[in-house]
């Protein structure tokens, strides 16, 4: 009995909902960016498979950094500043990325500042999840992971319909939904 009622705890609690949604569409954003920048890259600046491998390398560091900058940001300028300072700055990294289509270097900046900013927002979320519902923390944080892997399941198929009108549109959408977040 009591895994169904931490469950219920979970929700029946606005502001878990409230949060796991925050979580919900900035994996949205963020996993409609992912499934196409390859291409975008690709097609803008003729990369070859081994030279779009080495812009993971970006992101490898961008989310690293991410992860950093909550260990040293977060506590001090708290969870729901953090949080909202990370999905604003995501929802302008992703409206520049499709903007600096004509030097691969700014679209590296770019691509870095999407990643840091997501992987900043992500993480940052993580405390305020499990102090939500302290005597349902598994529960809330495994509704927490199936929010993200909806949101990116949702932004994986907008994604590539989005991509097929203009890349500007991943970035306008990615935005929005931050935004909403």
């Amino acid at each position: 009995a009591g895994g169904s009622n931490h469950w219920m705890l979970v929700w029946r609690d606005p502001a878990t909902l409230a949060a796991l949604t925050v979580g919900l569409l900035a994996s949205a954003a963020n996993e409609n960016l992912n499934v196409v920048y390859g291409v975008w890259m690709e097609q803008s600046f003729g990369l070859s498979v081994v030279q779009l491998g080495l812009t993971t390398t970006v992101i490898g560091v961008a989310e690293l950094f991410g992860e950093g900058l909550v260990a040293v940001i977060v506590d001090r300028l708290g969870k729901r500043r953090s949080i909202a300072l990370g999905l604003a700055a995501s929802a302008v990294a992703y409206l520049v990325l499709p903007f600096v289509a004509s030097n691969i270097q700014f679209a590296l900046v770019a691509l870095f500042f999407v990643f840091i900013t997501f992987e900043f927002a992500i993480v940052a979320t993580i405390p305020l999840i499990t102090e939500l519902v302290p005597e349902a923390r598994g529960a809330t944080m495994s509704a927490n992971v199936a929010f993200h892997a909806a949101g990116r399941m949702i932004g994986a198929l907008a994604g590539a319909y989005l991509f097929r009108l203009g890349f500007v549109w991943n970035g306008a959408a990615a935005a929005a939904l931050n935004v909403i977040g």
